[in-house]
C-alpha cells in the first residue's frame, strides 16, 4: 500500500509558511476567483464544451506531463548538488524520516504530488462533467446549486494549490537550488548596463 501514499508525503512534510502555502494563499485565491465565475450575470458555462471544466481538461494532462518530465530530470542528474542535504533553519523535514532531505528527494516528493495531483483533478473534473447530468435529473434545484457551487470552489482550490506548489518548486529549481548557501536574496540596486 505504500505505493499509493507517496504522492501524499508532500503533505507530510514540515517548514515554516506551509500551512500557508498548501492552505491560505490557495483558499485566497479560489475563493474570489469562484465568486466572480459564479457571480457573473447570466449563467457562467462551467460544464459542457466550452464549459470552464473543459478548459481545464486540456491543459490538466499538458501540466501532468509536465511534472513527470521534471520528476524524470531531477531523479536522473548526477549532480551534487542535488545529492547535499537542504540546509538551513526553515529546511523541509519529513518528521518520520528523522534525517535531513536532500534537494532531489524534496524536489521528487514536490513533482511526485503535483504529477499526482493534475492527474487527480483531471479524473475529478471528468467524472463531474460525466455525472453531473444524470444528478441534475434526481436532484433538487437548491441541492443541484449548493453542489455546483462546492465542486466549482473545490476544483478551484485544488488548481491553485497545483499553482502555488509549482511556483514553490520553479522558484526553488531556478533560484535557490544551486546557491552554496541556500539562501535567495535579491539586488536592492540593478547594476548599470
Amino acid at each position: 500500500m505504500k505505493i499509493f501514499n507517496a504522492p501524499f508525503n508532500y503533505y507530510r512534510l514540515v517548514y515554516k509558511g506551509k500551512l500557508t502555502h498548501d492552505l491560505l494563499i490557495p483558499l485566497c485565491m479560489a475563493m474570489p476567483a469562484g465568486f466572480l465565475i459564479l457571480g457573473i450575470p447570466g449563467e457562467a458555462q462551467i460544464l459542457g464544451e466550452n464549459g470552464l471544466f473543459d478548459k481545464f481538461t486540456q491543459f490538466l494532462p499538458i501540466l501532468g506531463g509536465f511534472y513527470i518530465a521534471a520528476l524524470t530530470v531531477i531523479l536522473t542528474q548526477d549532480h551534487k548538488a542535488l545529492k547535499s542535504k537542504i540546509i538551513g533553519s526553515n529546511a523541509p523535514k519529513l518528521p518520520s524520516d528523522g534525517e535531513s532531505l536532500t534537494r532531489a528527494r524534496f524536489l521528487a516528493i514536490l513533482f511526485g504530488y503535483l504529477s499526482f495531483a493534475s492527474f487527480f483533478l483531471f479524473l475529478l473534473i471528468i467524472s463531474v462533467e460525466t455525472l453531473a447530468p444524470g444528478f441534475s435529473k434526481i436532484l433538487p434545484a437548491g441541492v443541484q446549486y449548493i453542489s455546483k457551487i462546492s465542486v466549482v470552489l473545490i476544483v478551484l482550490f485544488l488548481l491553485s494549490q497545483i499553482f502555488v506548489a509549482t511556483m514553490i518548486g520553479l522558484y526553488y529549481m531556478s533560484d535557490r537550488l544551486y546557491r552554496s548557501d541556500q539562501q535567495a536574496s535579491f539586488r536592492k540596486k540593478i547594476p548599470p548596463a
